[in-house]
């Protein structure tokens, strides 16, 4: 990986017990071979889930669909897009029945409360009737 030869690594030694000291030595090994392991299997699981990515399914599907539309056949991007848009229509058809079910709703109680309100109008006008000008002057 980094082409060490026997020299190079004698000078690394040697700067490694000069700063860390021989006592020390061992511990920084230790950790330093536990980091690579570290680095080194999570590396290995990146490359195993990129690869079993690429091997799903679907990405193959899409690859094959491709591949169909670069050679001129058609037909699988046509029926894709085709499901495409009736999932879409259905979809907004639902929500446009929804809606007009929600305003249709809306508008029955905005009668019965307009009825409500005209009947208790009519019940307190009838109740009360008024004075005219001349009979409360009197």
């Amino acid at each position: 990986m980094f082409d060490l030869g026997w020299q190079e690594f004698m000078m690394v030694a040697f700067v490694l017990v000069i700063v860390v000291g021989p006592k020390d030595l061992p511990k920084v090994l230790r950790s330093f071979t536990k980091i690579t392991g570290q680095a080194r299997r999570m590396a290995r699981d990146f490359t195993r889930s990129l690869s079993d990515l690429a091997e799903d399914d679907d990405l193959k599907d899409i690859k094959k669909m491709v591949k169909d539309a670069k050679s001129g056949d058609l037909d699988d991007v046509a029926n894709l897009l085709e499901a495409d848009v009736k999932n879409e229509m259905m979809d907004s058809a639902t929500r446009m029945q929804r809606e007009a079910e929600e305003a249709f709703q809306q508008a029955e109680e905005e009668s019965r409360a307009a009825g409500d309100s005209a009947t208790n109008t009519a019940a307190t006008s009838t109740a009360k009737p008024r004075k005219s000008k001349a009979e409360k002057t009197a």
